[in-house]
């Protein structure tokens, strides 16, 4: 066999042209940088791994949310539209609707990290729910003074982080969810320092509720704390009874996300070809091939050109260039069904996350409140079994706590109260329910009327008869 062993010609940083002894010349380019690829979207591709490991999905959801720019507004849009104010219903026992009135504006108040009332753990409820799918918040309860007396109340609410969350499986198979709380070994050691000695640590340890740090002393917390289950809750979406996880909304996602980036990185393959083309030179012919004195020419003058050089160009030079096409990158629609199937795995209409749409967008936005409604009906279904423990603690008999919410901006305000003012002028609805529904303050606009019929501006401004 014949030794064709190949000379460089030319070599700089990071590519070499090499010409062999039949005169067949090699360009070779290595890039000078690779570039980071979207590691957190890798294992998505891998359905089997992510779908069977429900902490895996945590993690993708959470970066999902975090970098994903049309999955991290849909879900800002969803917490922005579900959480409105969360009102009390009076109860027909006036200490007991003070105390629950106490609790709605002070939970939270003596935790620094979290500001005080019952509104922005519905926040945080709200955005656990609707990317992990699962929130499990925790209750620490204390005495607290009200007035002249002292009430058993639940006076910290802690959300914790679904992938510290462990199930026993043991127990889930005779339908009895028994929760471990497992931190990981780094957490779990600085969590155990003294606090006194250390201004981090104390930080650290104010966001976690009392009756865990006191576990963590006592079981070292390596193989999961037990969380009692009359202070932890587990609002899941989407799941049976006896499924362990609640469905996390993005899942639906990953598919279509995975699509989409890898047709960017088919583009940035083509443009960076496109700006990396390869050219060859073809000199010589099959019954009059060129010799190695006039391929070093020509190669010496199309590596260095320079403005007056002048090429006498042979009738058997001939050029190609080698890379991809560009007309790939023309299609103007191959992003289309990997967005439609991404917005469909949204559940929220275009007209909302892109702006603009040739549909009615009130149309649109009539599954999208139900689904912001099935949200709504479980946490205050859960507000509501808080605050029937804090009857049953503070030895209130016969108390039906319940909670509304005010209406969403995503309803059509002129139909609204179109419909308000009929069932009131039909006397279906009271007073004050029409002006709760219509955004005014019944308390306040009852104390306007009082003070406008003192001062006689009732008769001043009258309706002309």
């Amino acid at each position: 066999m014949e030794d064709n062993t190949a000379e460089i010609v030319q070599e700089s940083q990071g590519s070499a042209i090499v010409l062999d002894d039949n005169g067949l010349a090699i360009g070779i380019r290595v890039p000078s940088s690779v570039k980071t690829p979207v590691s957190y979207l890798d294992s998505i591709k891998k359905y089997e791994d992510v779908y069977n490991d429900m902490h895996k999905q945590f993690e993708v959801c959470t970066k999902l949310y975090k970098y994903n720019p049309v999955v991290g507004n849909a879900v800002d849009i969803l917490v922005d539209f579900a959480v409105t104010e969360m009102k009390l219903e009076p109860t027909g026992n006036k200490e007991f609707d003070e105390i629950a009135s106490h609790w709605f504006a002070n939970v939270n108040e003596d935790v620094e990290l979290y500001p005080p009332g019952i509104q922005p753990i519905l926040w945080e409820m709200a955005l656990e729910y609707f990317t992990h799918g699962n929130s499990f918040p925790y209750d620490t309860w204390k005495n607290i003074e009200i007035g002249t007396k002292t009430y058993k109340l639940p006076h910290r609410i802690t959300l914790i982080n679904p992938s510290a969350i462990r199930f026993d499986e043991f127990a889930l198979q005779i339908g009895t969810p028994v929760i471990y709380l497992s931190y990981d070994m780094k957490l779990l050691s600085t969590l155990l320092k003294d606090g006194r000695s250390n201004k981090e640590v104390s930080i650290l340890r104010k966001g976690i509720p009392t009756s865990i740090l006191t576990k963590l002393k006592k079981t070292s917390g390596v193989n999961g704390i037990w969380l009692d289950p009359r202070f932890v809750s587990h609002i899941k979406r989407k799941s049976k009874s006896y499924q362990t996880w609640g469905t996390p909304y993005l899942a639906r996602c990953f598919s279509a996300v995975a699509l989409l980036e890898r047709l960017r990185q088919l583009d940035e393959a083509i443009s960076d070809g496109l700006m990396n083309i390869v050219t060859i030179f073809k000199i010589g012919t099959d019954d009059f091939p060129a010799d190695d004195a006039r391929l070093r020419a020509f190669a010496a003058l199309v590596k260095n050109p320079k403005p007056t050089t002048t090429i006498v160009w042979g009738h058997d030079v001939t050029v190609e260039q080698v890379g991809p096409e560009g007309k790939i990158l023309q299609f103007k629609d191959k992003y289309s069904d990997a967005k439609q199937d991404l917005h469909l795995a949204l559940g929220i209409p275009s007209s909302i996350t892109l702006g603009g749409s040739n549909t009615d967008p009130y149309a649109s936005m009539l599954h999208l409140v139900e689904r912001l409604t099935v949200w709504r009906k479980q946490t205050g279904l859960w507000v509501e079994s808080r605050l029937k423990k804090i009857a049953e603690y503070n030895d209130f008999e016969d108390i039906v706590p319940k909670v509304s919410w005010t209406r969403m901006n995503l309803a059509n305000d002129k139909d609204v109260k179109n419909l308000i003012l009929a069932f009131r002028d039909r006397g279906l609805i009271s007073i004050q329910t029409t002006l709760d529904q219509s955004g005014y303050n019944y308390q306040r606009e009852t104390d306007h009327k009082e003070d406008e019929s003192k001062s006689g501006a009732e008769d001043l401004f009258a309706p002309p008869v």
